[in-house]
């Protein structure tokens, strides 16, 4: 069990303990060159990027001055260049960024990644930084440094949360700040409180969350299992040791309840979660030292009876438990012409997953069992200032990871013979794995000008298979969220997945205009990936076909090593018309094909992008936009589940509007109208519904969200 894991993990630990020991009016702030004087560093309004300075690029998003966003805190980079969202359930989307989701997205909450507690991903790390908790979401654009995180081969996001910060001198501070919001369309509404109290040298702090929703409406009524429930309690502490030296302290405990999740088999009955925390910040004569420690336990359940009509079918229940523990030692100090940062880090995750049905208590599965994934890794990573017009980053990441599962069993009930077989060839194979990892980026960024600055980035990343892409001894629907339908199993013997990158942008940026293109192409080796199991799909010739077809898919997939390319442009712009007029936009575009047969990557998006404008004054400030998707024509051919209906989605413009109002100081009011002409269109990432008797069809893409009001009110004191 569960316990045991975390037993062999203590002691695993032991041996690293040494080491570890609001739409905003829009403005344009400057940034300094070399020389000290000021030039257009970043143009700021609401749901447009901040670039960081030098090679390395973060978009950086505000959620106060969100509005039109979802429930999903995923949703608040949905508008950014390069990305989007697979959208499994009210707060269960998945970031993705020029077409790589779910484990190959190195996706974080201050910093802390926490391994979602189900085989499925209905919580993935974003589902634990509600929105009107987070200060700020940071999203790389392009590859990620390897100073971000290990296995960040698809790019890396962080949510930072609403934290205490430190008075001036001898002064005490005590503030507060509390939002809510509702939405029309899902009957939904949330709320949020956050209270800190500090002096020079102590600073702590509390906070709430809370959200409730019911069934989501469409122009053609409600998507059935589509509510949600979630509420969140923690707090922090911090203390200045010494001048230069801090300690920290948080705690989170996280609650989910009935939540539907349409495009997955099952829904969500409860996560039970809790998220531990410390860090410690010094300076010394070495330089900068930093360590962090985590911990998080999830006990999750769901089944297909609760939130669906299930009729005579087969009801199902699984509980899930997963554990993380994540460490980190880095140093930052000058030399040469820029700064060095070295470090060290982990993180060692449990999970378990077992079987029921709550008709019959003979029935039992264990279907993953006291399964270890631990990651440690070391790395390096130069950022200088060559010259006053070349900056240069370089980087790179030994990774090591290693897998082991225990022996699995059944019931009675599920003790058929292909399936006993399939435990018995299980726990006789092979279920202890490691693979070593390396990783390296180089970044350069030269101003060709005051308003004009290329950028060049290429490199390798890397990202070892997942515990469900080798110990999925089960044909069924365990796949990190994937939503394609198809029962899969796993390959103990699976390759990491090697990325070789490339891209290339250029910024012009001037007191009125920017526009910023990308383009990118990376080549990945060993792409995992669902292929038919064995060379005969259409003939049940193997237990594996026979125990899949049982669970409703006769052509089950295996994890197998494959081929890919992704390749695109992204591109944001802006221009200001006047002092309180003007427009921001982006368009992406990413392709992805296999390489080792003629098909396309699951669950990619087609063109997208987004156009608005914006009219400010002191106090108030109003848009007017637009959302866009071209046809979704490109499909898995091999990944489609054969059971729904077209798979292709036609484009759609979804027109949304709103404003902003300064009550007082502290206090907005912001108002916004989500698809105001309340029109019909099928999410392009949205995933083909799964619950019966809902006004959606089963096996018809799900359907985009109807004209929605939303208010929110955010008071400061």
């Amino acid at each position: 069990m569960i316990q045991h894991t975390a037993s062999r993990r203590a002691r695993r630990l032991a041996g690293v303990g040494a080491l570890a020991g609001a739409l905003a009016l829009p403005h344009v702030a400057p940034a300094q060159t070399a020389d000290g004087t000021e030039t257009l560093g970043t143009i700021a309004v609401e749901g447009t990027p901040i670039m960081a300075p030098g090679p390395a690029e973060t978009l950086t998003v505000d959620p106060a001055e969100t509005t039109t966003s979802g429930v999903d805190s995923a949703d608040l980079v949905e508008r950014q260049p390069g990305y989007s969202v697979n959208d499994n359930g009210p707060i269960s989307g998945q970031v993705q960024h020029r077409g790589m989701f779910g484990p190959r997205m190195n996706v974080r909450v201050d910093g802390t990644y926490v391994n979602p507690g189900g085989p499925n991903w209905m919580d993935p790390p974003l589902h634990y930084a509600p929105s009107g908790l987070i200060d700020t979401v940071e999203a790389d654009r392009g590859m990620a440094s390897v100073s971000t995180g290990a296995e960040s081969i698809g790019g890396s996001v962080n949510a930072k949360l609403k934290e205490s910060s430190f008075a001036a001198g001898g002064e005490i501070r005590v503030g507060a700040e509390v939002n809510g919001e509702l939405r029309t369309a899902e009957d939904s509404g949330s709320g949020s409180g956050f209270v800190e109290a500090a002096s020079d040298r102590h600073r702590v702090h509390a906070m709430t969350s809370g959200s409730t929703g019911g069934d989501i409406e469409f122009p053609g009524g409600e998507i059935q299992a589509s509510e949600h429930e979630r509420t969140m309690v923690g707090g922090g502490y911090g203390v200045r040791l010494a001048p230069g030296h801090e300690l920290s302290f948080n705690v989170r405990h996280h609650e989910t309840d009935d939540t539907g999740n349409p495009a997955l088999p099952m829904d969500i009955r409860f996560f039970d979660t809790n998220i531990l925390s410390a860090d410690y910040t010094g300076e010394t004569g070495l330089g900068t030292v930093t360590a962090e420690l985590s911990y998080s336990d999830i006990d999750h359940q769901m089944d297909n009876v609760t939130l669906r009509a299930l009729g005579n079918a087969n009801p199902r229940r699984v509980n899930a438990q997963s554990t993380g523990i994540g460490w980190s030692l880095g140093l930052e100090r000058g030399i040469g012409l820029g700064s060095l940062k070295l470090g060290v880090d982990g993180h060692l995750a449990g999970h378990e997953m077992n079987i029921f049905n709550p008709r019959n208590a003979a029935f039992f599965v264990q279907n993953f069992e006291d399964i270890d994934r631990d990651r440690y890794s070391v790395f390096g990573e130069w950022d200088a200032e060559v010259t006053r017009d070349l900056n240069v980053e370089l980087g790179a990441r030994v990774t090591q990871v290693e897998m082991d599962a225990s022996r699995v069993a059944t019931g009675s009930a599920p003790g058929a013979p292909p399936v006993q077989r399939l435990v018995d060839d299980f726990n006789g194979g092979d279920r202890d794995t490691s693979d070593t990892l390396v990783d390296w980026v180089a970044k350069v960024a030269y101003d060709v000008s005051d308003s004009v600055t290329l950028r060049l980035e290429g490199g390798r990343k890397t990202r070892s298979p997942s515990y469900i892409e080798r110990f999925a001894w089960l044909p069924i629907e365990a796949t990190a969220g994937l939503a394609d339908g198809n029962n899969y199993v796993g390959r103990v013997g699976l390759d990491p997945e090697v990325a070789h990158e490339v891209g290339l942008g250029a910024d012009w940026t001037t007191s009125s205009v920017y526009f910023r293109p990308r383009v990118f192409y990376r080549d990945v080796d060993d792409f995992i990936t669902g292929t038919p199991f064995d060379d005969t799909p259409n003939t049940i010739d193997s237990d594996v076909e026979r125990v899949s077809n049982a669970n409703g898919d006769a052509t089950p997939l295996i994890y197998s090593n494959t081929g890919a390319e992704f390749y695109g442009f992204d591109v944001d712009f802006g221009y200001r018309f006047t002092e309180n007029l003007r427009m921001d936009g982006q368009v992406s575009l990413t392709r992805a094909e296999r390489t080792d047969i003629d098909d396309n990557v699951y669950r990619v998006p087609p063109a997208q992008g987004n156009l608005r404008f914006t009219y400010a004054q002191s106090g108030w400030s109003a848009f007017v936009g637009t959302d866009l998707a071209a046809d979704k024509d490109r499909i898995s051919q091999t990944n489609n589940d054969p059971s729904t209906e077209d798979p292709r989605t036609p484009g759609h413009a979804i027109v949304n509007l709103g404003g902003r109002l300064q009550v007082t100081q502290g206090a907005n009011v912001q108002l916004a109208v989500n698809n105001l002409f309340d029109d019909s269109y099928e999410q392009q990432l949205g995933g083909f519904n799964r619950v019966a008797n809902s006004d959606v069809g089963v096996g018809q893409r799900l359907p985009g969200t109807g004209r929605s009001v939303i208010m929110r009110v955010t008071a400061a004191f």
